[in-house]
């Protein structure tokens, strides 16, 4: 990113999925959007897990491994609040207070290094003159930047 960034490309970053409990920290955060500046980014979105049944029975195992204390249960009754088994075609999301608290900490730490705290709304898109000779005639490629 550094790369696109110092070649003039706009950059962004979405940070998604924030885990609960895991990765939403204010230091965790704030590790993650140190990053971004450092990297270029102009903008830095998020968003929190969505959960469906799947994606909860890997969330179990890596809340155990991680050995968080009353993940599972913290999950289920406050972040979540759901009960199991959950439904294969269902998605949850994280309750509002909790999701409100989260983005709000990432807008912040988002908005102290002078970054946007948006996805970049690049509207249409652009298509290249066939008429024009572009980089000397050659293809232009996202890797002639790497």
């Amino acid at each position: 990113m550094e790369k696109f960034a110092d070649a003039g490309v706009t950059c962004a970053v979405n940070i998604d999925p924030i885990l609960p409990n895991i990765t939403d920290s204010q230091s965790c955060i704030q590790e993650i959007i140190d990053g971004c500046d450092d990297a270029g980014a102009r903008y830095v979105f998020g968003a929190l897990l969505r959960l469906r049944s799947d994606i909860w029975e890997r969330m179990k195992i890596i809340l155990e491994l991680l050995d968080i204390e009353n993940g599972i249960e913290e999950y289920t009754n406050d972040i979540y609040q759901f009960r199991e088994p959950l439904k294969p075609w269902y998605n949850i999301t994280v309750n509002k207070t909790y999701e409100t608290k989260v983005i709000q900490n990432l807008k912040e730490k988002v908005l102290e290094k002078g970054m946007i705290f948006a996805f970049p709304d690049f509207i249409g898109r652009r298509c290249l003159n066939s008429n024009k000779s572009y980089n000397g005639g050659h293809q232009v490629m996202l890797m002639s930047y790497m």
